[in-house]
């Protein structure tokens, strides 16, 4: 028997099938994901679409990493990168499923713009297959050391963030984000631990603001400028300076293009750079009210960072 059923959206179609499907075997997310980009594809291109498909799920069932996910862990893993690429870091994320096709000006980003119509989309998710099926393929030997502590986690969380660094590379493949960022992952994940956070819920924000400042390419902002100039501040030296240039109290994380736009200039220009960033200190210090960044100012933040590093080692050892 076959019955015709006419809907006037997308919508309501997705949730006549999924309603009509549930008296069946239930759809997995990547069903569904492959019915809508095949949907959408012209004649002339679904049937190559639908060999790429068979292939990328034979090579998921045939990796030795991937043998147990299916192609909508790619999606995921997607999500996470987009997510970051629009300085997102609210816990309470949607499903593969509504992120990708449901309409939300709030938190399904790639719904929103249609990604799931345009070829760039799949084909990103191919070369994200090809890392995530032999991730050990595409790391130096130290990074691969790092990869297989972090695979011991019961907390697989870390991939999101590993797909980040995936995506810097396929844009520079002359990148090193690997090498330095799987460390940190590592010992980030053991800090949860010992800190009784090693589950999901405790390390999930840092993991997303990783995600962010990986995204943003951070670098160290000297917020009394390297570059000396007499004319920088009122009862500075030189010499002075450079004592105090490098002391923890004088630097933050910042966005690299924010941080060749404050170059060498006043703390009271800066701060008008610095209200442009997604990163909490630098937001803190574009309201202060200070005009001028001096001594006792790079004291001060000196003693509060040093105070919370105490504070947090005190927790874990105590």
């Amino acid at each position: 028997m076959i019955l015709p059923i006419e809907c006037d959206g997308r919508d309501k179609a997705l949730r006549i099938f999924n309603t009509l499907n549930n008296r069946g075997v239930a759809l997995s997310a990547a069903d569904i994901l492959k019915g809508l980009i095949f949907a959408n594809k012209s004649d002339a291109e679904k049937m190559e679409f639908g060999r790429e498909w068979k292939a990328l799920e034979s090579q998921i069932q045939n990796s030795n990493y991937l043998e147990k996910e299916d192609i909508s862990f790619l999606f995921l893993q997607y999500e996470h990168i987009i997510r970051a690429q629009h300085g997102e870091v609210d816990t309470k994320i949607p499903s593969v499923l509504d992120f990708w096709t449901k309409k939300s000006k709030k938190a399904n980003l790639a719904a929103d713009a249609d990604l799931l119509d345009k070829n760039e989309t799949f084909d990103f998710i191919k070369r994200l297959a090809e890392f995530w099926c032999n991730p050990y393929d595409h790391l130096n030997p130290e990074a691969q050391k790092y990869f297989a502590v972090l695979n011991i986690y019961q907390n697989k969380l870390w991939q999101m963030v590993v797909s980040v660094c995936f995506y810097i590379c396929d844009k520079d493949k002359n990148s090193s984000i690997f090498d330095e960022i799987l460390p940190q992952l590592a010992a980030y994940n053991a800090l949860g631990l010992m800190y009784l956070k090693g589950g999901s819920s405790g390390l999930f924000w840092g993991f997303m603001r990783a995600n962010v400042n990986i995204i943003a390419k951070v670098e160290i902002e000297h917020i009394f400028p390297q570059k000396w100039q007499d004319t920088n501040y009122n009862g500075w030296n030189e010499e002075e300076a450079q004592e105090y240039l490098e002391q923890i109290g004088n630097k933050i994380l910042l966005e690299k293009k924010l941080n060749i736009h404050a170059g060498n200039e006043f703390f009271h220009r800066k701060k008008a750079i610095y209200k442009d960033s997604c990163i909490i200190e630098a937001q803190d210090l574009a309201r202060s009210d200070k005009k001028d960044w001096r001594k006792e100012d790079i004291e001060n933040r000196n003693a509060q960072i040093y105070q919370k590093f105490e504070e947090f080692f005190t927790k874990i050892f105590s």
